[in-house]
C-alpha cells in the first residue's frame, strides 16, 4: 500500500449538492478497491487559470488515500467518463504524516 493524493475537479453545473453525493461515491469506490481514505477535504469552488470546457470555475475535492499501486489507474478510468468530473489527478503523497 502506498499513500496518494487524489484531486477531483467537478463541473459545478452538473453537481447540485456541492459534491457531497459524489464524495460518498468516491469513498465507496476507493474502499471497494481495498484502499483506505485517510483524509478528505472539499476545497469548494475555485476559479481556473484557463477555462475547461468553457467553464471558468469548478469544485475541488481532495483525498489522501492508501491504495495499492496497481489500483490507481482504475480510479482515473472510472471517473474520466463521468460528465460531472472535469479532471482527476493522482500524485504520490509526500506530506506530513496523517493522524488516524
Amino acid at each position: 500500500m502506498k499513500t496518494y493524493e487524489v484531486v477531483f475537479i467537478l463541473n459545478e453545473r452538473q453537481v447540485d449538492d456541492g459534491g457531497e453525493s459524489l464524495t460518498k461515491d468516491i469513498v465507496e469506490h476507493l474502499t471497494g478497491l481495498g484502499g483506505r481514505v485517510l483524509k478528505q477535504t472539499n476545497m469548494g469552488r475555485r476559479h481556473f487559470a484557463r477555462p475547461i470546457k468553457k467553464q471558468k470555475s469548478g469544485i475541488y475535492l481532495d483525498f489522501i488515500v492508501e491504495l495499492a499501486p496497481d489500483k490507481v489507474k482504475q480510479v482515473s478510468q472510472r471517473y474520466s467518463l463521468n460528465p460531472a468530473v472535469f479532471r482527476v489527478g493522482t500524485l504520490s503523497y509526500e506530506g506530513p504524516p496523517i493522524e488516524q
